[in-house]
């Protein structure tokens, strides 16, 4: 039996000491790495994180007790009585095998995505994430971006240093971000859904609720699903032209967030938006083409916008295609049916909608009109060549059997 004041027992208690000192001063709370106001620390914490199993190991075999704090604190060392009796080596080889088998799992919170509500909730998110993460199954990481493409760094530097999943916190643009930093990775992407629109997690059917969603990640299983590229710019959902991209300009600029505001940017500019020609090359063709006076063109890997809007019922993220939705010019004459049918689900059923399918299509627009990613306004060329990439994600979906 080691004794405590065997060299051993000195340097594993040395250990600790460092370990609870570092820890302290950085305000990492269960291995929480808080990026908001410690981001040069983070892959430091990261490393001595990863020590714990191996410490944990180090204990067992000098039989000195370890008291594990919430989920997965390692927090304090206590020796073990000398009289005391051997203890029985199931509970510690439990344990090893539990260490053994967790997975590191960060969040990335995106902190002013979705309402005021919405924010406020997303401040408490990492208590419930502690509380309701399955603690011998996940050892967490949280991070908050700081600006634009912040999320994308760090999902690339969790994917660089093997982590089991990143969760995206947030909305559609979150997501797109967190995907960018972990595609053609073998790292899973995860969502917790706190925007306005949502459209990529409802598709997958993640729950919107961050608790069940939290929940589902404990009983979850990663599957391979496609994403496009719009030129070089990634989306998981959707992107367009016409006029659901202006009110992607429009809302992204709103004081204001929600679906309410979503609709009445469509109630104020429908009536007086002016529809282009397009010319749409699909597949690989030069010469063929087809030729639409379009009110909006939506290309969907997914099936929805956002808010239950189903603009491509039939849309599938596993099929290796997309599907094109081209609203027809005319489509104001009919806005309320089509308003009926698009949170039905049956919108292609319309006259007023045509249908194609492609894995790749070359679109030719008119003007450098409003082009969205995701929901997002981004600034296009003309042409733009819009492709999907087949089975080039892994995301966590609620388990099937």
């Amino acid at each position: 039996m080691q004794k405590e004041g065997s060299p051993n027992w000195a340097a594993f208690r040395f250990f600790m000491r460092a370990y609870a000192a570092y820890l302290r001063p950085l305000n990492i709370e269960f291995y929480s790495i808080r990026q908001k106001k410690h981001p040069k620390t983070c892959v430091c914490a990261v490393f001595v994180v990863n020590l714990q199993p191996i410490l944990i190991c180090a204990s067992m075999r000098s039989r000195s007790a370890i008291s594990l704090m919430g989920p997965i604190g390692l927090i304090g060392l206590i020796g073990r009585r000398e009289d005391a009796e051997p203890q029985d080596g199931r509970s510690h080889t439990k344990l090893s095998n539990i260490i053994t088998n967790m997975k590191n799992i960060a969040f990335i919170i995106n902190p002013i995505s979705g309402s005021r509500e919405t924010q406020n909730a997303k401040k408490r998110l990492p208590k419930l994430i502690m509380q309701t993460l399955d603690s011998t199954q996940w050892l967490p990481n949280i991070a908050f971006t700081e600006y634009a493409g912040h999320a994308t760094e760090l999902a690339h530097q969790y994917a660089r240093m093997g982590f089991d999943a990143v969760v995206a916190v947030g909305g559609d643009g979150t997501v797109n971000e967190v995907a960018k930093g972990l595609r053609g990775s073998h790292t899973a992407l995860g969502i917790i859904p706190m925007g306005s629109g949502n459209g990529f997690a409802r598709h997958l059917g993640i729950p919107v609720r961050p608790n069940k969603a939290i929940e589902m990640l404990n009983h979850s299983e990663p599957i391979y699903v496609d994403y496009g590229l719009a030129n070089d710019r990634l989306f998981v959902s959707t992107c367009g032209t016409g006029f659901d991209a202006l009110i992607a300009d429009h809302f992204a600029s709103s004081n204001k967030r929600g679906f309410a505001t979503y609709l009445q940017n469509v109630i104020k500019d429908a009536f007086s938006y002016e529809p282009q020609t397009y010319k749409l090359y699909l597949d690989g063709q030069t010469e063929e083409c087809v030729e639409h006076r379009a009110f909006l063109i939506t290309f969907a890997n997914a099936n929805q916008w956002g808010y239950e809007a189903l603009i491509a019922p039939k849309a599938s993220v596993q099929d290796g295609k997309m599907d094109i939705m081209l609203m027809s010019s005319h489509a104001i004459l009919g806005s309320a049916s089509l308003a009926l049918r698009l949170f039905a689900g049956s919108i292609d059923n319309s006259h007023f909608m045509d249908t194609l399918r492609a894995k790749e299509v070359m679109l030719i627009r008119e003007t450098n009109a409003p082009f969205h990613i995701d929901g997002d306004p981004v600034e296009m060329e003309k042409d733009i060549r819009i492709r999907i990439v087949e089975d080039g994600l892994r995301v966590l979906v609620e388990k099937r059997f």
